[in-house]
């Protein structure tokens, strides 16, 4: 499992455009409290937009249904990620995080499979195809 980090720095080896995720992709497991990996990297040392994707990656994790457990409520992962406040994650980045968290989960379970797939491949025309 460590090492997905690693594959995904390779996999975006020379290209230009997802060169700019590098710090998102190695340093997402990366915890506050340096108990992360690869480096055991703590605090301001972890790149913000990691410790930002950190937050955003472990709530996706938890709310969504994945092959080995069903998706936790919205209320059961919140509770999850305040318990790592300061610990796991950035407290300013998950305080933010929190700010606005219910008006995008509910923003996405509100709509349909097919309103947020034409959503996605409009983004994904926008960033990838053009």
């Amino acid at each position: 499992m460590q090492e997905h980090v690693l594959k995904g720095i390779e996999l975006i080896k020379g290209n230009s455009w997802l060169e700019a995720s590098k710090d998102i992709i190695l340093y997402h497991h990366e915890r506050y409290d340096g108990k992360g990996y690869p480096k055991g990297l703590s605090a301001e040392q972890i790149p913000l937009s990691a410790r930002i994707f950190s937050v955003v990656d472990v709530f996706d994790a938890l709310t969504s249904k994945r092959p080995y457990k069903e998706a936790f409520g919205y209320e059961r992962s919140i509770k999850m990620l305040k318990k790592e406040r300061g610990t796991h994650f950035d407290a300013a980045v998950l305080d933010s995080f929190l700010g606005i968290s219910n008006r995008l989960y509910v923003d996405i379970t509100l709509k349909s499979k097919v309103l947020l797939k034409q959503e996605l491949d409009t983004l994904i025309k926008e960033y990838f195809l053009d």
